[in-house]
This record gives structure tokens, C-alpha cells and sequence, in this order.
């Protein structure tokens, strides 16, 4: 709609309703096997006597790694210990007498006997003490190792191009600069020619069974003006876009799609287009 008038398009829409609750079953079968599943019970294989362990974890080789440091590079520890075919065997680590913290720097393994400890990227707050407690259900023991990072500085307070700032300042005036040219040279070329004007009408009547999908669409002129505001009515009434309706409006490219009609989506849908004439 503008001073020179107003065009719009519409349609009507009817969806034949469905039943949306199965009340048979698909598979009649397996109605009397569900009973026979629920009360069949699953016991857990109980440790054979060669994997539950007969004697208290002990160390075959201690706790070692590299004590001293630099930030940024990485720390491993590890140890050896058995009975190796232990299920019941529990490790913990510690740092500084409080619970190694979980994180994608850390990587704790034990694998047949063989226990490590990885930090990736260290950092000052690494340096400490790392304990590790290894138990089983005959007893526990542990041991422990030092780790001191160096720290370097983290903040470079020199610029290493000191030029750079200059240049990039430069970049952004002249891009900026540019730009409003170039706003302002579309907005002198621009001129509104022309009312809305649907070129394609829509359907008079569509039926649909509920659940298929809804398509509507049509061409507008004129195709470059930026005033121009498109809106979709279902009954006389501003249509509510939510995830089943999705439009479209494109270089005089106008679309309506509803992903699944319901029976209530059934009525007259009208699109209009309005512009600054």
C-alpha cells in the first residue's frame, strides 16, 4: 500500500483433520515378551580370584618425573605398582593436599600396573606438591613428588610493531570513510518508481490432509525497493511466524511455508506489501 494504492494476495486454506493416537500395536508380538524381559534378572560376574587381587597394592617403582620447570611446557610423572590384574584397585591424585582438578590439561592414566600423570602447558599455580594414593580392599599406600615451575612474564608491555597501531587507525578511517560514500551514492541513484504490484496470485482453494507441509508463493515489484514492508494475514489477522511457519522475502521473491498444517492452521491466508509511495 502507498499514495498510488495497495496490493495484496490470498488464499484459502482447508486441512483435513487425522487420528494422531495409535491405539494398535505395530508389533503384537512383542507384547508378551516385555513381561518376560522385566522380571529376568542380570547378575554381575563376580571377580575371578586372579583379578580381585590377594595382597595390598605396593609400588615395584616409585614415583619420579622432572622436579623443575618452565612455564608453558609440560610435566609428566609416573609410577608402577601391583597386583596389576586388580579391579578393585582406586587411584587418586592430589596437588598441594586437595583433589586433582578436572580439566583438558590434565591426563591421568592406569593401564596394567602403570600409572602416569600429564600436565599440559604449566603454569606458576602447577608448582607444588603431587601426591598419588593407590588403594585396593587389603589397603593403601602412597607416595609423593615436587614439581617447581619457573615463571616467565605473560604480558608484553612493548609493542613489537610500533608502527602498526598508526596503520590499522589509518585502515578503519578510510574503510569508514568509504563506506558512507558509498551509502550515500545508493541512496542519490535510489528512486521508488513504483507501487507493490503481486505479479503471481495464489491458489483460490487448498486442501491438505494434517501433517503435509504448505507452500506459497509469488513475485512483487518493484524488486529493489529497500522501503519495502511484506506481512502475512491469517484471518484478517497478523500472522504469528514461529518454527512451523517460515517466510520469505528475497529480490522480489515472496514465499510462505508452514512445515506441518495442523487442522486449526485451516482459514485465509493473505500476503500484503506495502512500500514509501
Amino acid at each position: 500500500m502507498n499514495a498510488n494504492g495497495e496490493d495484496s494476495i490470498s488464499t484459502t486454506l482447508t486441512v483435513i483433520a487425522t487420528e494422531t493416537i495409535i491405539n494398535e500395536t505395530i508389533h503384537p508380538g512383542m507384547v508378551e515378551k516385555v513381561p518376560a524381559l522385566e522380571t529376568k534378572t542380570f547378575k554381575r560376574k563376580e571377580f575371578d580370584d586372579d583379578m580381585s587381587g590377594q595382597t595390598r597394592p605396593y609400588f615395584i617403582h616409585p614415583l619420579k618425573g622432572t622436579r623443575t620447570l618452565e612455564e608453558g611446557m609440560a610435566a609428566h610423572f609416573q609410577c608402577a605398582v601391583e597386583p596389576i590384574r586388580d579391579e578393585t584397585m582406586n587411584i587418586e591424585w592430589f596437588h598441594n593436599g586437595k583433589p586433582m582438578p578436572i580439566g583438558n590439561r590434565y591426563h591421568t592414566m592406569f593401564d596394567f600396573g602403570f600409572i602416569t600423570l600429564d600436565i599440559m602447558k604449566i603454569t606458576p599455580e602447577d608448582s607444588g606438591e603431587y601426591r598419588i594414593v593407590v588403594s585396593n580392599h587389603l589397603g593403601t599406600i602412597e607416595d609423593n613428588i615436587h614439581l617447581n615451575v619457573i615463571g616467565r612474564d605473560c604480558i608484553q608491555r612493548i609493542s613489537q610493531q610500533p608502527t602498526s597501531l598508526e596503520q590499522i587507525q589509518l585502515l578503519e578511517q578510510q574503510r569508514s570513510t568509504a563506506a558512507i560514500h558509498k551509502k550515500k551514492k545508493i541512496e542519490d541513484d535510489y528512486v521508488i518508481v513504483d507501487q507493490p504490484k503481486f505479479r503471481q496470485q495464489l491458489s483460490e482453494q487448498i486442501n491438505l490432509l494434517e501433517g503435509q507441509p504448505l507452500y506459497l508463493e509469488s513475485t512483487l515489484t518493484p524488486i529493489n525497493d529497500p522501503t519495502m514492508k511484506i506481512d502475512w494475514y491469517f484471518n484478517n489477522e497478523l500472522l504469528k511466524i514461529g518454527h512451523r511457519f517460515r517466510t520469505l522475502y528475497d529480490f522480489g521473491y515472496v514465499s510462505l511455508q508452514i512445515l506441518y498444517a495442523y487442522a486449526e492452521d485451516s482459514g485465509q491466508y493473505e500476503c500484503r506489501a506495502i512500500n514509501d509511495l
